[in-house]
């Protein structure tokens, strides 16, 4: 194969035999600032979303944790890539098409961890609860219907939960591994439950190790089972996670085992086409195995040989790639990737590597699965839903790229809704901005209904907490990197230089006099649109007293932080502290009063406030629940709740409420009040954690896929249509009233046809 040199790094090693030693020079890159857009600056047009490569489009909320796992290409060609959290992708290289199969359509679990065609070209699925199989000849292809969960016929000696748990009934173990023998039986390797052995012809599981005669004298338990691979001898290899490499003669009967260096831990097998035999282990590089010797074959490669080697191939060349990644966060930055390995380069007892990571077109850098494809590509699954083709035959200096990226890049975590003057709307995300959706466009051919404003368009940061709009019609952003103000065409940033008291902004809110009012982790700021000029202030600091205490149980805490600012109908600015409950401002007497705890508010960590039709002011707090205040009862007082709430001033898990830790508020049109608990503190005990209130019963949510319950809800919103919209950690929903559910239309949203 071609040895592309642009935009790779090449190590030339040699082999440790030499006693030579060679000094590396990594080039890494350097995260630059990001160019603030002054008042006076240029400003850079926005830009919309362009078309490209078929995506991945995540709809069940995965994280940056969640990775594309495993893949194959089966005998007609189509390409299948099993994700953790997101179920199943079939693509269609020639239609250029991705399919997703998830739990609904027949998935045992979303979270696929081993896949394998067999020989009668069914395909099986090792997933978190079990086995699935896939039938292509089975019926019309309406989903469900081809796929079937296959249950492993268990015994008592299933062990799979802690000894102190006992496992429910019909539970199905975690299937990491499968592999079909030359025989036909397909051998299955669970995490915690041993091996399994499938007989097509009879249809029937045999529990390796159980009752069979083989040769154990190591007392191997088999376990924690990462990969299975039978060699051209007929050995069955297991890696396993615990015991280090085992090898099953079938002929002997005998089960040896292997610990080369006193490694134990290993994630990968594979066997080139020499015969040789190759395992990638936890933070060791890989060994290669020649029937007589282990050998640590990179060990004189600093970086690669201190990494997790999680799964290898050989493309038609006959270079070796793997895939690589490193435990350490800081690492990952920069290193890991894959590595090609290119045996007719490396002469002379040198070993020829090429590393490729993000700097060359690689999604991330820590890279989990390896498929390659009968066209002679390379598809690499990595972590963050990551997956990339490489083409060997592509040319960069034509302009042809070497990696292709299939990935769903945007970003899927929704912190903050809003709808402008003219009917978009906005949704803040964490980690790519703001997304802007404009609903006289989804319906038109070739449609713009999307468009991503990030750092490269002039935006200050890349998570929006919050969104406003003045009387003139801007838009301004809270963001982790400061404040922008948004015109409809360009950008101007704020941050520290322009008074900002801190660039990490939680809350923003604009009173009725045009004054910005901004809640930063250190503090409050406010905004007097009249000096916003060159070389002014335009921010000012406001003093408000920080909390006594530290909430910690919450990634992000300060005694100093503001979650959230409000303007009542009396013109008095409340804000929501992180632990010393909620302050009230009076503008006219300038005055600063404090209501907490010892005026009976439930929590003193306040998220949101919000103030209803009637004039009470609610607050939701973090550990509490909801307490409802009346500004006309006395000072201090708060309201008590009758219809069914006599006496009570707090609202709770257990007066009907979906979580006592309580995220968002948002009032309809119809005078309801709707709640979002934040499940990941407080995990909810009741139907949901999204609930509405009428007045005197809670009625609580969930939607038809999970996503509310997966993941906690961070925004709600009702547009002007009476249209109701709920922004996830994972994605988006809409209420349908018909049904009475809320709708996932986290696809429809990436695909601008909400």
């Amino acid at each position: 194969m071609t040895q592309k040199i642009e935009r790779m790094r090449n190590f030339t090693l040699r082999i440790p035999i030499h006693g030579l030693f060679f000094l590396f020079v990594f080039l890494t890159s350097c995260t630059g600032q990001v160019k603030t857009n002054l008042p006076n600056g240029s400003i850079n047009e926005s830009k919309t979303t362009t078309l490209g490569p078929p995506k991945m489009i995540r709809t069940q909320g995965s994280n940056q944790f969640s990775s594309v796992s495993c893949g194959l290409q089966d005998k007609t060609g189509l390409l299948w890539f099993g994700t953790s959290g997101e179920g199943l992708y079939r693509y269609d290289p020639v239609k250029g098409v991705f399919i997703n199969y998830l739990e609904k359509d027949g998935l045992c679990n979303n979270n696929i961890l081993s896949m394998l065609e067999d020989k009668t070209g069914n395909i099986w699925f090792g997933t978190s609860a079990g086995l699935c199989r896939y039938d292509p000849s089975a019926s019309l292809d309406t989903g469900g219907k081809r796929f079937a969960s296959i249950p492993i016929a268990v015994t008592n000696e299933h062990n799979f939960y802690p000894s102190n748990e006992k496992a429910p009934a019909n539970a199905q173990p975690d299937v990491w591994s499968i592999m079909q023998d030359k025989s036909g039986k397909i051998w299955f390797g669970t995490g915690n439950d041993g091996v399994y052995c499938y007989n097509p012809d009879k249809g029937e599981f045999t529990r390796f190790l159980h009752n069979d005669g083989i040769i154990n004298k190591s007392d191997l338990q088999l376990k924690a089972i990462t990969a299975i691979l039978e060699d051209h001898q007929g050995n069955i290899w297991f890696a396993t996670w615990f015991e280090g490499l085992c090898r099953y003669d079938p002929a002997a009967g005998d089960l040896s085992n292997f610990k080369p260096n006193g490694d134990v831990w290993f994630g990968a097998i594979f066997e080139d086409k020499s015969g040789s035999l190759w395992f990638g282990t936890r933070d060791h590089g890989a060994y290669r195995y020649d029937g007589k010797t282990f050998t640590n074959f990179f060990a004189d490669t600093p970086i690669f040989n201190a990494c997790c080697v999680c799964a290898m191939a050989e493309d038609k060349a006959g270079n070796i790639w793997f895939a690589t990644e490193f435990g350490n966060a800081a690492e990952r930055e920069n290193f890991g990737g894959v590595w090609c390995y290119n045996p007719s380069t490396s002469l002379g007892g040198f070993l020829q590597m090429t590393n490729y990571t993000i700097k060359d077109g690689l999604r991330n850098n820590a890279v989990f699965s390896v498929t390659p494809d009968k066209s002679g590509k390379l598809w690499f699954g990595t972590r963050d839903m990551g997956l990339c083709s490489y083409d060997p035959l592509a040319t960069p200096s034509a302009g042809e790229k070497i990696f292709t990226d299939f990935s769903d890049r945007q970003s899927k975590d929704i912190r903050c809704i809003f709808e402008d003057q003219t009917g978009n709307l906005w949704f803040g995300t964490n980690g790519d901005g703001v997304c802007r959706y404009d609903p006289s466009e989804a319906s038109r051919a070739n449609s713009k209904a999307i468009t991503y404003f990030t750092t490269k368009e002039g935006f200050c940061g890349t998570d929006v907490r919050c969104i406003s709009a003045d009387k003139n019609g801007n838009l301004w952003f809270g963001t982790n990197g400061g404040l922008s103000k948004f015109d409809g065409k360009h950008f101007v940033n704020f941050t520290v230089a322009e008074g900002l008291i801190s660039n990490d902004i939680w809350s923003l809110m604009i009173d009725r006099t045009g004054t910005i009012w901004v809640g930063t982790k250190e503090g409050v700021c406010r905004h007097n649109p009249s000096i916003e000029s060159e070389g002014s202030k335009a921010f000012a600091s406001f003093s408000i007293p920080a909390a006594e205490q530290n909430d910690f149980s919450r990634p992000v805490s300060g005694t100093k932080l503001i979650w959230d600012i409000k303007e009542d109908r009396a013109g008095n600015i409340w804000f929501a502290t992180n632990g010393a409950g909620v302050y009230r401002y009076d503008p006219v007497s300038g005055g600063l009063s404090n209501i907490s705890k010892q005026n009976g508010l439930c929590n003193n960590y306040v998220n949101c406030i919000l103030e209803d039709k009637k004039g009470n002011l609610w607050f939701a707090t973090q550990h509490g629940g909801v307490s409802c205040y009346d500004p006309k009862a006395s000072p201090g007082g708060l309201k008590s709740q009758s219809a069914g709430h006599a006496g009570s001033t707090t609202f709770t898990l257990k007066e009907g409420l979906c979580g006592n830790g309580v995220w968002k508020m948002m009032e309809d049109k119809s005078g309801n009040i709707w709640f979002a608990a934040n499940t990941l503190v407080y995990p909810a005990t009741n139907s949901g954690n999204v609930c509405r209130y009428d007045g005197r019963t809670f009625t609580n949510f969930t939607d038809n896929e999970g996503l509310l319950t997966n993941n906690y809800v961070q925004s709600v919103f009702e547009d002007r249509k009476g249209v109701l919209w709920l922004g996830c950690a994972g994605g988006l929903c809409r209420f349908d009233p018909t049904k009475g559910v809320f709708i996932n239309i986290t696809k429809e949203w990436s695909l601008g046809v909400l």
